[in-house]
């Protein structure tokens, strides 16, 4: 077992046995240099059957809160959230998380004795949510993908307010709500009473949903596309809750095993990982785990990557549908989407070509079979021709971003002055992917391949190191020119690490030295994305400052590469614990470790389970 103790300046040191180490760095699965591989052989044989069995879910080990952890589940469309269209609303709300929304918090849930709405407390578990009344409780669970059942036996009712819409009963027992071009719901009475009126103040309807003369109250709201289907439910309210207990719970069997004290930890993350996973629809081939079901619900071309990681040796299915989700809306000229949901796409923008550096630690997951290999290799020759072909306006071998969004590192300073630049990182991802690609190339006997893509790859790696290493650091010149923002201290110059024994020694020292001896980079949670001092830090400043989930992983994974273990380790733990007190926010503050921006994000519920996962005892 590895020890922490606190020391003077609030840095973290660690006594590592080295057979434990050893055990660190395989677990990780972030080995590039040669010497390494017979160990990634066989781990990948291990993989192949995958088939550790992790604990499963007990209930009651895990509440949440709705404010912060939207309750859905998996393959749904729809959440509850107590957070409402504006900073002003407040109670329980029922999200259309498709691309199809207009209002998406388009039903306000709030329970009702005699007709009056009632105070209440809400309990969130993965299998039920449940409004605590002095007079009892109402319960919420899904029947079903597409079905919210609500029920009581106490004698409350539902008050529903739904936001600019309309009714079209289907007979006494069943109305449609419709709510612009598209949302369409089905509200079925099985027990109780339904009351509808004009809501004039939101320019919509009030329902209420009133209990049977035995206090008993059942009922369904489901959504639809074009038209509902005759069909049943679940037997009962109970038998629902289980069904959904059992689904979570297998879940959680195939859900990356930590350690004792991140036990609760890993359960809120499978179950943000769980419950963000929409069915196949429209542009959504696959089932394809959103960023969050608050309101990144969405799929970006970056993010996809990191949660097909954290699947790959549970799931490998799912996780192999999460990382071609994106490929399936491949342009013809090889870029890949921005982002995408159900029903729209964003092509204006791309997103950094990691897809050749995750793809190979699929493969060291035994995930990527050899039909696999044949279905990626051509889409991902065209996503990297694409960056060579169409991103080299100076035609000088540097590929470059036409925008921050393109880096993922939206508002980043070394696009302050000038979005138009050659990030030295962008450069190092493809050179992995080219790499990759040879690696595939060989398995499949194209042995020609092979050879042209190790070929280019070492073009590309020598015409980085000439033009953007300068004066002991990698700088992200401007396209056609040497110049370049001086300003900038962005985390982004030291993501070349991945490279590992790729870079010359001397570079590798000297940015490790950089990286891990300066507390304004390495701070007490994580790698900030702006040195805490630079001009461009802001508080709260996204990617400048903020500690994210994907950085970090791709920083320790150089860091390993390299052969600097220490700081790996270091680098692992800070992360893990700031999420084991924080959870899972899109980025977090990197002075205090405070979750920033949306609370529920699932890249970084992922990376928090690999890194815990690798410091497995």
């Amino acid at each position: 077992m590895f020890m922490i103790r606190q020391v003077k300046h609030h840095r973290l040191q660690f006594y590592i046995p080295s057979g434990r180490f050893v055990q660190f760095m395989i677990m990780l699965l972030l080995v590039s240099c040669a010497k390494q591989q017979k160990s990634n052989k066989q781990k990948t044989s291990l993989a192949v059957e995958s088939h550790f069995i992790a604990p499963a879910y007990t209930p009651g080990s895990l509440e949440f809160d709705v404010k912060e952890v939207p309750f859905s589940k998996k393959g749904s469309y729809m959440s509850c959230s107590s957070r409402g269209l504006t900073d002003d609303d407040e109670g329980l709300f029922i999200w259309d998380v498709s691309g199809r929304g207009e209002d998406r918090g388009i039903i306000k849930i709030e329970p009702i004795y005699h007709g009056d709405i009632v105070a209440s407390t809400i309990t969130a578990t993965p299998e039920k949510l449940t409004f605590n009344t002095e007079f009892g409780e109402l319960g919420i669970s899904f029947d079903g993908d597409q079905v919210l059942r609500f029920y009581s036996e106490h004698g409350l009712g539902v008050k529903l307010s739904v936001r600019q819409s309309y009714v079209l009963p289907r007979n006494d027992h069943q109305l449609r709500i419709i709510q612009g071009a598209f949302l369409r719901y089905m509200l079925s009475t099985l027990r109780g009473e339904m009351q509808q009126k004009e809501n004039k103040v939101t320019n919509g309807i009030i329902i209420n949903i009133e209990p049977e003369d035995n206090g008993i109250i059942d009922f369904v709201i489901e959504e639809y596309e074009s038209e509902w289907n005759e069909h049943g439910y679940s037997v009962s309210f109970s038998k629902a809750v289980e069904e959904v207990r059992n689904q979570f719970s297998e879940w959680m069997r195939t859900t990356l095993p930590v350690n004792k004290e991140y036990e609760h930890t890993r359960v809120l993350a499978a179950y943000i990982n769980w419950s963000s996973i929409v069915a196949p629809r429209g542009l959504l081939k696959r089932p394809t785990m959103l960023m969050s079901k608050n309101w990144m619900h969405r799929v970006w071309s970056w993010d996809h990557c990191f949660n097909a990681l954290a699947l790959a040796e549970g799931n490998p299915q799912l996780a192999w549908d999460q990382f071609m989700v994106m490929f399936d809306q491949q342009h013809e000229n090889g870029a890949l989407p921005d982002c995408m949901d159900d029903y729209s796409m964003i092509r204006g923008y791309v997103k950094p070509p990691v897809h050749g550096w995750a793809l190979d630690k699929l493969m060291m997951r035994g995930v990527v079979t050899k039909e696999r290999m044949k279905e990626i290799y051509e889409p991902l020759t065209r996503w990297t021709d694409f960056w060579m072909n169409y991103r080299d306006d100076d035609k000088n071998g540097m590929p470059q971003y036409h925008h921050g969004n393109d880096s993922g590192w939206d508002n980043g300073s070394v696009f302050a002055e000038n979005r138009y630049v050659e990030g030295p990182e962008l450069s190092a991802y493809l050179i992995i992917q080219m790499n990759v690609l040879a690696k595939i190339a060989r398995k499949l006997g194209r042995t020609s391949d092979a050879v042209h893509w190790d070929q280019k790859a070492n073009t590309l790696l020598n015409r980085l190191i000439d033009r953007s290493w300068v004066n002991g650091k990698f700088v992200s010149k401007y396209v056609g020119s040497d110049n370049w923002n001086k300003n900038s201290k962005s985390l982004m110059a030291f993501l070349p690490l991945l490279l590992g024994e790729r870079l010359p020694i001397e570079i590798r020292e000297k940015m490790i030295h950089d990286l891990c001896s300066d507390e304004g980079y390495a701070t007490l949670y994580g790698p900030a994305t702006e040195h805490l001092q630079s001009l461009y830090y802001k508080e709260d400043g996204y990617w400048r400052g903020a500690i994210w989930a994907p950085t970090t992983y791709l920083i320790i994974d150089g860091l390993v590469a390299c052969g600097e273990t220490h700081y790996a380790k270091e680098m692992t733990t800070r992360f893990v614990n700031m999420c084991n007190e924080n959870g899972f926010g899109e980025n977090f503050d990197p002075l205090t470790g405070t979750s920033l921006r949306d609370p529920a994000y699932t890249w970084t519920a992922s990376v928090f389970l690999l890194l815990a996962h690798a410091n497995l005892e």
